[in-house]
């Protein structure tokens, strides 16, 4: 089937509309997303920026412009991601949740090689390919769901911005697990390298169980009498 405007985004199977997600669930989750996002900035986040540590800074000194602009692209599309599973916004605002698009991709397209850069050259060499995977994962993702779009398979589409929002927001699921929980995996089940390969495959798990769930049901067939 053929979509003629960008108005029909949220139109599943045979014209079929997508059912609304609950307003509470949306609101919840939204809500779980922006405390996470506000603790990790308020507690990890600024002080690092504010230079109160550091061994950080002598540690990021060689790469530390390159880090400051990853990680600028990355809050660009934490925070321009959610909108876009919003169907309110996505059927009256079609202008907006183009624009949102294209600057969440284009951020993305611009932190996740930096992301790859540093882990390769300067991270711990089991962190480091934990987390190029991870990068790698990240841009193809968003590659392919750009790609689904401009072929007008919205289903598709759908799911694999699931996928790359999921990884974008493992940004914050990292640091508040480890540094505001304090839950660290022990060196022997392999330390912060396994954490992040657990980590990069549970968020793709829930959001692909998540866009199943509220996926539309295919109609019947039905015979002719």
């Amino acid at each position: 089937m053929r979509y003629a405007t960008e108005a029909h985004v949220i139109e599943g199977h045979a014209g079929h509309p997508l059912p609304r997600w609950p307003s509470s669930f949306l609101l919840l989750a939204l809500g779980v997303l922006a405390g996470m996002t506000a603790l990790v900035f308020l507690v990890v986040e600024l002080p690092l920026l504010l230079g109160r540590n550091p061994a950080w800074s002598a540690r990021i000194g060689p790469y530390a412009g390159i880090l400051h602009v990853h990680a600028a692209c990355g809050v660009l599309a934490l925070f321009s991601g959610p909108l876009q599973f919003v169907p309110w916004v996505r059927q009256a605002h079609p202008a907006l949740h183009r624009a949102l698009g294209h600057a969440y991709l284009a951020a993305i397209a611009v932190a996740g090689p930096l992301a790859v850069w540093v882990a390769v050259f300067h991270a711990d060499p089991q962190e480091g390919l934990a987390a190029t995977v991870q990068g790698v994962l990240w841009m193809c993702t968003s590659a392919t769901a750009l790609m689904a779009v401009r072929r007008r398979d919205l289903a598709t589409h759908r799911l694999w911005m699931a996928r790359s929002y999921a990884l974008t927001f493992t940004f914050v699921l990292h640091r508040y697990v480890i540094e505001i929980l304090g839950l660290r995996l022990p060196a022997d089940l392999g330390g912060t390298a396994a954490f992040i390969w657990l980590l990069t495959i549970g968020v793709i798990f829930v959001s692909d169980s998540i866009v199943a769930f509220y996926r539309p049901a295919k109609q019947p067939l039905t015979t002719a009498g």
